[in-house]
């Protein structure tokens, strides 16, 4: 018999089953790419104009496609069994929602109820609806952190930041609201973590590319820690065996490659705890 293991990013096959069911399924996951119509090969017919997000490789696809899968499976009277293995996170009451003299509108509450009830999805609501106090009320019902909420601008990050705070009233002394992005970087393992996704991809070496619209392997640094230390060896002795005409000149780019090093060495820190952060995010 099929079974489908589900984790919490991905749901791997296991068991019995033939590629019949592969076939099934990887067409389930797949989408028709935009302007596909305009391909050689769409239009040769060597190509469907459909891309899937199943891994034939791994045998995967996106848990959040868990629903539609099981609905096609049945459609065609499949047999399967299910295993949830995603692990759980721990609850703590670190905060609750406080909207003051106000109250959550009805579809917010709605929105809430639900999302507790389901523990993941996609919430869509129009401009002005109220997304980031409805967010409250999931941070404040789910209990689970750290969180991370992302945002595309430091502009909404700033306002974010002074939303959350309030709106989320701390239960414990541990909570706090981090700023991540705009030059900032305060992590809150305890608390929500408000990030612009540029600042996250660089902990990962990846960038946005406007032109490509994908993610892409950000450019190599022009100047490593390495080479930077390098650099302040040779004009420490420089500074030594030079003639005091040139002693001034040699201790301005002293100090400004040593203002280098420790940027340096602060980045690749920040870079270190980022990729803590996301590795231990339990609600993003």
């Amino acid at each position: 018999m099929l079974e489908l293991n589900i984790e919490n990013d991905y749901i791997t096959l296991g068991g019995n089953y033939d590629s019949k069911v592969i076939d099934i399924i990887s067409a389930k996951c797949s989408y028709f790419v935009p302007n596909a119509e305009w391909s050689p090969k769409y239009q040769n017919k060597s190509w469907d104009g459909r891309i899937s997000v199943f891994s034939k490789r791994n045998k995967t696809f996106p848990a959040g496609l868990r629903d539609i899968v099981l609905a096609e499976l049945d459609s065609k009277k499949l047999l399967y069994k299910v295993n949830d293995i995603r692990k759980k996170p721990k609850k703590q009451a670190l905060a609750e929602v406080d909207l003051g003299e106000h109250s959550f509108r009805d579809y917010q509450q709605k929105g809430i109820d639900i999302f507790k009830e389901k523990t993941r999805g996609i919430l869509a609501m129009c401009t002005g609806a109220g997304k980031t106090k409805t967010s409250c009320g999931l941070i404040s019902e789910l209990s689970v952190y750290p969180v991370i909420f992302i945002v595309p601008s430091v502009s909404l990050l700033i306002q974010t930041v002074a939303e959350f705070r309030q709106s989320l009233k701390p239960l414990d002394e541990s909570f706090e609201i981090g700023e991540i992005g705009g030059g900032k970087c305060n992590i809150a393992m305890n608390g929500v973590n408000v990030a612009t996704y540029h600042t996250l991809l660089t902990a990962f070496d990846q960038k946005y590319s406007d032109k490509q619209k994908k993610i892409v392997t950000a450019d190599k640094e022009k100047d490593s820690l390495q080479s930077l230390r390098e650099q302040l060896k040779y004009l420490k002795i420089d500074y030594e065996n030079s003639p005091k005409a040139k002693l001034r000149g040699i201790q301005t780019k002293i100090k400004t490659t040593e203002r280098k090093i420790k940027e340096k060495e602060k980045f690749y820190q920040n870079k270190t705890d980022l990729r803590e952060l996301v590795e231990k995010c339990q609600f993003l």
